[in-house]
């Protein structure tokens, strides 16, 4: 066998063995040969659900950076060489359209008028800056 199909063959089984973890592991430990209501309620209305959204969003970071790469035909291409970091001001837009209730100064939210500072924050401090 090839050794990127061998590498593939063990990322695979990782990735089902730490599922198989993350699926019987939590606050709350169950045997999954042995399901009771509750456990069955807890594995497929909260744990699955997550592992897949994670899986998902795993997969399409991945691919998503595949194309970029493929796209601009360099393999060690990042956003920055197509100005991605500049649209980081759109940061506190975007919390705002998820969340409307973060930036009201009135008395809903976990706190109240501070979603603006908060993703502001966060966008200026998620910046990539090069070092050498």
């Amino acid at each position: 066998m090839k050794k990127t199909t061998l590498t593939y063959l063990f990322l695979t089984g990782l990735l089902v063995v730490t599922s198989g973890i993350a699926l019987t592991n939590g606050a709350s430990h169950f045997s999954l040969l042995a399901l009771s209501p509750t456990a069955q309620n807890t594995l497929f209305n909260i744990r699955l659900p997550r592992i897949l959204a994670a899986l998902l969003a795993g997969a399409t970071v991945a691919v998503s950076g595949a194309l970029f790469q493929a796209a601009l035909r360099n393999p060690i291409a990042d956003p920055g060489i197509m100005g991605s970091p500049a649209g980081r001001p759109c940061s506190p837009c975007s919390v705002a359209w998820s969340s409307p209730a973060s930036f009201s100064t009135g008395s809903s939210g976990l706190w109240p008028g501070a979603g603006w500072p908060l993703s502001s924050w966060s966008a200026s401090n998620l910046k990539w800056t090069p070092t050498g």
